[in-house]
């Protein structure tokens, strides 16, 4: 049991985190001491379970140790609402009921890595509940867990942890839920309205089961800053996928930012149906996933950042993680996956892309593309360097054509490519550009027809040489286009 007491040494940290109850010269006068003042261990003779620890801690709070494993069948946080720092050590925690600490503020648990610290939902755990929840009506502030595991066991409805109240300098690190079959994470402010805001979570792993089970919610009645960095959201039952989502955003007036991260076994990474501000960066997906980012509000603001959609992908709305989305994006990249770009319910709404843009694949624009820099194109040399070719541009729209053809006896009849032809509007004047392979007279065009032109040798003559020929006609369709302001 005393193996946790190199904990000790976080002691000062601890003292100075525990925070609003004294003054700074007052915390510099007490010093820690040992069994009497403020810390306990949980010995299972003076001190036989946490609640006892927390209990005889009274309102002053303090630190409590505990390296023994037991099985909460009431809570052991209820009433409490003095500060305190909870240090478990490796070992299964059970609970058959809903746990919360955050009844007041500067209440934290510490573990000793979600690989060694499980606090794990029992037989008798109720559904539709929260294994651990944080947070109080109006708000609690330095609501704090970091190094647990925390294992729903498939309680049906339930929820791993549960954000419900908790504000600045709250939140939870270095964690890991399993097995949850509602949501992994839920932020929600059912406690008050703003109970919830300027709170996040970060350097976590959510492993829900489940097919329906969301990994990350935002509840629509969330406000402020919500903060989701450095994460793995995936289904942990391999052999099926989680129709629900890895991050669903369900407020209107929170502000998300999601910041990377990875998605598995989801039908979206992160699904945005609410009018929330949201800033979404450097994350990925596996190819289970069907949508990396997909929005559902037309009438919204957000920013995209280095959206890597990588692996296999098929068209759009066939499996394997399409993206689709109104909105603005800032260094989008997407490889090998269908992309698209659409405006819903607001025809000609403006896309703002700013930064680069890079897609791995094919891009299809319905519609017209305006530029203002330079179109080009890059070609890899042999030795290994890459070139940029212009393109050519022109006041009308314009497409042409190249070939060679031959003179026979001085004379040659020349079709046009049909599928060229259907493309342009030969109908009226185009225009045909001659080059002679040898020696002759010259050559000229004779008569143009919709579907071929005449080239004739000049003079008379009856040469029997190559010419090579370009064919240059208005774009079917546009032909009226001339030079417009944008």
């Amino acid at each position: 049991m005393r193996r946790i007491v190199k904990h000790l040494m976080c002691l000062v940290f601890l003292f100075s985190c525990l925070g609003g109850q004294q003054s700074h010269a007052q915390q510099q006068a007490s010093t820690p001491q040992m069994g009497n003042a403020r810390i306990r261990f949980v010995d299972g003779v003076k001190f036989p379970t946490i609640a006892a620890a927390l209990k005889d801690l009274g309102s002053a709070g303090g630190i409590v140790f505990s390296d023994r494993p037991e099985t909460f069948t009431s809570d052991p946080f209820a009433g409490q609402e003095a500060p305190f720092s909870l240090i478990l050590g490796s070992g299964t925690w059970t609970t058959n009921v809903p746990l919360r600490i955050g009844r007041g503020n500067n209440q934290r648990i510490f573990g000793q890595g979600p690989r060694s610290t499980i606090l794990m939902a029992g037989p008798q755990f109720p559904a539709k509940s929260a294994v651990l929840s944080m947070g109080k009506p109006g708000g609690t502030f330095s609501t704090v867990v970091h190094g647990v595991r925390i294992d729903a066991k498939d309680v049906p409805g339930s929820t791993g942890l549960l954000i419900d109240g908790a504000q600045e300098g709250s939140g939870a690190f270095d964690f890991i839920v399993v097995n949850a079959t509602n949501a992994g994470v839920r932020f929600c402010s059912d406690q008050g309205a703003g109970a919830t805001q300027n709170t996040g979570i970060e350097q976590f792993e959510v492993s829900v089961g489940g097919t329906s089970a969301d990994g990350v919610r935002i509840e629509a009645n969330t406000t402020g800053r919500i903060y989701i960095r450095n994460f793995t959201i995936n289904n942990n039952k391999s052999e099926i996928r989680s129709e629900g989502d890895g991050i669903l955003i369900l407020a209107n007036t929170a502000f998300p930012y999601i910041d990377n991260g990875h998605f598995e076994r989801y039908k979206n990474g992160v699904h945005k149906q609410s009018n929330a501000l949201t800033s979404v960066r450097d994350i990925n997906g596996h190819k289970t996933v069907d949508n990396l980012v997909a929005v559902d509000q037309h009438f919204t603001s957000y920013t995209l950042e280095n959206i890597a959609a990588n692996g296999a992908g098929t068209a759009l709305n066939d499996a394997n993680r399409d993206i689709r989305m109104p909105g603005a994006v800032n260094h989008f990249s997407t490889t090998g996956v269908a992309t698209e770009f659409t405006w819903g319910d607001t025809p000609n709404a403006p896309w703002m892309i700013s930064d680069n843009l890079t897609v791995g694949g094919n891009v299809t624009v319905k519609g017209s593309l305006k530029v203002t820099g330079t179109k080009s194109s890059v070609a890899t040399l042999a030795d290994g360097r890459e070139v940029t070719l212009y393109a050519v541009e022109s006041p009308e729209n314009w497409f042409e054509d190249f070939g060679t053809a031959r003179l026979r006896d001085g004379a040659a009849v020349v079709p046009i490519d049909p599928t060229f032809v259907q493309s342009v509007n030969t109908d009226l004047d185009y225009h045909v550009f001659l080059t002679p392979n040898a020696d002759c007279r010259g050559v000229y065009v004779a008569q143009k027809f919709p579907t071929s032109f005449e080239v004739r040798e000049v003079g008379g003559g009856h040469s029997n040489i190559a010419f090579d020929f370009r064919v240059v006609a208005r774009r079917r369709g546009y032909e009226q286009v001339r030079p417009a302001d944008k």
